[in-house]
């Protein structure tokens, strides 16, 4: 077989090391498809955006999820069987169906207000700083943003719900996820059982989620478990992490934040904001790769894929190829002024993109602006930054900034 290009031996363990640093030298060495070893598992990488397009889109038969032919994934385990983590096909179907409606461009705008508000405590609690770990004031702000459109709960109510759940965590033992769920899963059930309750009271997605299962019998309290817990945890951490991403981007380029500030001075328009938060989610994508399994022995740019192989599409290195983007590793967020390069995919593509694109293209940006008409935040001294690598894509010890005034 013609097998893609494989990365040196020691490549595991400059991968364990350095997972980004190792991933981007064995891109520059071996070309747009290849393979690392990484423990007893060779993976594929594919860091071509058509060849991306092939995996997800044109071939996305060949290509199912991760988990769709053996043990279930970590991830599995941690959500269920919700959207973001079902292999069976007629049951994706079924969570899109339901959980689409919540996510139209339109429905989103509903929840411009609460973003609002939880900005405005952000700004609160940041004032009272000297410097804050904005990775950590992120994960509270959206925390609280998601209790409030899915649940119905106010900062305070919230803490009678504990729903701490970190992507993460989907690496972890078997039995430490185990452990974990069997604290919030409790949770879940006990929100449900207390709305079922109080019908008709309450304009949130948990509302919406209970009228579907009102028309459609088939839809268990199992299923709108997952779902919540998927729609939680996946949306809290992404947009956070995207946003602390993007504030210290920001302090490293001050001409682009110099316009933002700028902007959020004189203008109502969130144009710069909007393009700081894309040029943020191309350089760190919070979901680095989307993994697939190949169902048969099929090719990809010109290499033999074996049956079983399991591939990953990696947008990390796609939004950095310097064939498709002039000075690839520099933030530049005016490159997405007035529309988004055909390269740029940190949502996927095809049938399993992630449904809380406009929610999350709401809250980042307006967020970023909110905070920045009143505060500049700068790194702090001796700040250490570190991407690290499971589900998501986060800094390994937080951002420390400092706290300034905006003028």
């Amino acid at each position: 077989m013609n097998l893609p290009p494989f990365s040196p031996e020691d490549s595991s363990r400059r991968m364990q090391k350095d997972f980004l640093f190792a991933l981007t030298k064995a891109h520059h060495e071996l070309g747009d498809v290849f393979r690392v070893g990484m423990g007893s598992h060779e993976l594929y990488f594919v860091a071509h955006p058509e060849i991306a397009r092939e995996v997800l889109l044109t071939h996305k038969d060949v290509f199912a999820k991760l988990g769709s032919s053996g043990a279930p994934t970590g991830l599995q385990l941690l959500l269920g069987d919700g959207l973001l983590t079902t292999t069976d096909p007629e049951v994706w179907r079924k969570s899109r169906r339901l959980l689409q409606p919540l996510f139209h461009q339109q429905q989103v705008l509903v929840w411009k207000q609460v973003i609002t508000e939880a900005s405005q405590r952000l700004i609160k609690r940041l004032k009272d700083k000297v410097e804050a770990d904005i990775a950590q004031e992120m994960l509270q702000t959206t925390s609280e943003i998601l209790y409030q459109i899915i649940f119905s709960l106010s900062p305070e109510q919230a803490k009678q719900y504990p729903l701490s759940l970190s992507l993460s965590l989907a690496t972890a033992k078997r039995k430490t996820i185990r452990e974990v769920m069997a604290k919030l899963s409790p949770v879940i059930s006990t929100l449900l059982d207390e709305r079922k309750k109080q019908r008709g009271r309450y304009n949130d997605m948990l509302e919406v989620l209970l009228e579907a299962q009102d028309e459609d019998k088939s839809l268990s309290d199992k299923n709108l478990h997952d779902e919540l817990l998927t729609l939680f945890a996946a949306g809290h951490e992404t947009t956070s992490y995207a946003l602390a991403w993007t504030f210290y981007l920001l302090s490293q380029n001050p001409e682009a934040y110099e316009k933002l500030l700028n902007e959020t001075r004189y203008s109502s328009d969130h144009s710069c904001a909007v393009a700081a938060f894309k040029e943020s989610l191309r350089l760190y994508p919070v979901i680095p790769s989307a993994p697939r399994v190949a169902l048969q022995n099929t090719s990809l740019g010109g290499f033999d894929i074996p049956k079983g192989a399991r591939v990953f599409v990696s947008f990390y290195l796609i939004h950095r190829h310097k064939d498709y983007w002039i000075e690839p590793v520099c933030f530049r967020p005016e490159r997405f002024l007035p529309k988004d390069p055909d390269a740029f995919m940190p949502f996927g593509l095809g049938q399993r993109y992630c449904l809380g694109k406009n929610l999350a293209m709401l809250q980042g940006p307006l967020v970023l602006a909110q905070v920045s008409k009143q505060l500049r935040l700068e790194l702090a001294p001796e700040t250490h930054i570190s991407p690290k690598v499971t589900i998501s894509l986060f800094p390994r010890y937080g951002i420390k900034m400092k706290v300034l005034g905006s003028q």
